[in-house]
């Protein structure tokens, strides 16, 4: 009898939680829990927020945790839809039966989808991802001032682009798509390709050296190549007409001030022989004028100016890359060093160079290849200073913010 007790002691607890599962599906199926919320995790189990950008790619897989509350919902599928991107796509793969979904990306760039309980489409998700490649899908050149410079990936069609009127030293940069695809450890190449007696081009400036050859050509073609992650070069091929260039260089360097006016005339490139010009040192440009004769033997003048960077004193070297200002999330940047007027630096004597950022945090320097190589991490203002043969120059370095990509908040409170 005792044992009888004890038989029914024990089962009795086993019958009760049987009843009561029994009993909680009852009240699911007839009374079923509508979802409430969604909550997003990466793959280490960390809540994503709504304005956290998703970095995904196309060969490496990665998965999200979508849970769905209540926990008592009995059905917690999702559906979702792209409202975003257009050459880039996601989709997600549930993983069996369990809340876990794999990223499935395609493409490259920015793309947005809405994640919804599929059992109340009010509660709803905004997931933001941006789409790694290792492979560059577009070139393009722009110059410093960030207007468009037509151009082509082939030599032989260059022969009809309308050239880039160039009248002093240009910095030209090349905007590559997706940007995050360039291998960043080697700086673009940069030659010229016809007219090397017109114009040289280092580090992306085109210097124009006179304003005709002596066949009467006044037309340069520059060509700009980079490689991928993939290691595919890419190239563009642009044109530049220099029968207007004015300066030779866009920096001087002097003993004293007296020797100025040497300096700017050796680097005038108009050859008329009443050609007047001064040097404004407040804004650091140089006003001039010029007659000519033109084609009905009528005088002509013609007033011009250009903005020149003085140094008075101090090494006979420094930067020579033009850069003032530079973004993040846009590639990487690399110093440039060389005699002022003179040649440029090769990697043996930038090896030599030593080369320090004020702020590591706002943007970081290092040695790659032969060459100084800048990354711009954070909005900030920098000083970088170099030191070559016990001698040292310093250049303040603005960085800006260029965000990866803004999405639109397309899902209403």
């Amino acid at each position: 009898m005792k044992k009888f007790l004890i038989a029914v002691i024990c089962i009795i607890p086993v019958i009760v939680i049987l009843a009561l599962s029994a009993t909680s599906d009852i009240i699911l199926n007839f009374a079923p829990v509508n979802p409430e919320s969604i909550v997003v995790k990466d793959s280490s189990n960390v809540e994503i927020s709504t304005d956290t950008l998703i970095m995904a790619s196309t060969d490496t897989g990665d998965f999200l945790i979508i849970e769905i509350y209540p926990s008592i919902t009995p059905d917690k599928s999702i559906i979702y839809e792209q409202v975003e991107g257009t050459t880039a796509s996601i989709d997600l793969v549930q993983q069996g039966d369990s809340n876990r979904y794999d990223i499935v990306a395609s493409g490259a760039g920015a793309v947005s989808i809405i994640v919804r309980a599929a059992k109340n489409i009010n509660v709803q998700v905004q997931l933001n991802f941006y789409v790694r490649s290792t492979k560059v899908t577009a070139l393009t050149v722009y110059d410093d001032l960030g207007n468009y410079v037509e151009s082509v990936d082939n030599a032989n069609d260059s022969v009809g682009l309308d050239p880039y009127r160039l009248s002093f030293p240009t910095r030209f940069v090349c905007n590559a798509h997706p940007i995050d695809a360039l291998d960043e450890d080697h700086a673009p190449e940069w030659d010229v390709t016809y007219g090397e007696d017109l114009v040289t081009v280092e580090n992306g400036i085109v210097r124009p050296l006179k304003r005709q050859s002596g066949d009467g050509n006044t037309v340069a073609i520059i060509r700009v190549g980079l490689y991928d992650k993939d290691v595919n070069l890419h190239q563009r091929y642009f044109c530049v007409d220099v029968s207007g260039a004015l300066a030779s260089e866009n920096t001087v360097r002097v003993d004293s001030a007296d020797d100025l006016e040497n300096a700017v005339r050796g680097i005038i490139l108009v050859t008329a022989t009443d050609l007047n010009f001064a040097y404004d040192a407040e804004t650091g440009t140089v006003f001039g004028s010029y007659t000519y004769i033109d084609e009905d033997e009528t005088e002509q003048t013609v007033e011009f100016d250009f903005p020149l960077n003085v140094v008075i004193g101090g090494a006979e070297w420094g930067f020579t890359d033009g850069l003032s200002t530079v973004y993040t999330n846009n590639g990487s940047y690399f110093a440039g060093f060389g005699i002022y007027g003179g040649a440029a630096f090769g990697e043996e004597a930038n090896t030599q160079i030593s080369l320090t950022s004020s702020d590591p945090n706002i943007l970081s320097v290092r040695l790659s290849e032969g060459r100084w190589k800048l990354s711009p991490l954070k909005a900030g203002v920098v000083t970088l200073t170099a030191v070559y043969n016990g001698e040292t120059v310093e250049k303040q370095i603005v960085v800006r913010e260029r965000p990866l990509v803004i999405f639109q908040d397309l899902v209403t409170a």
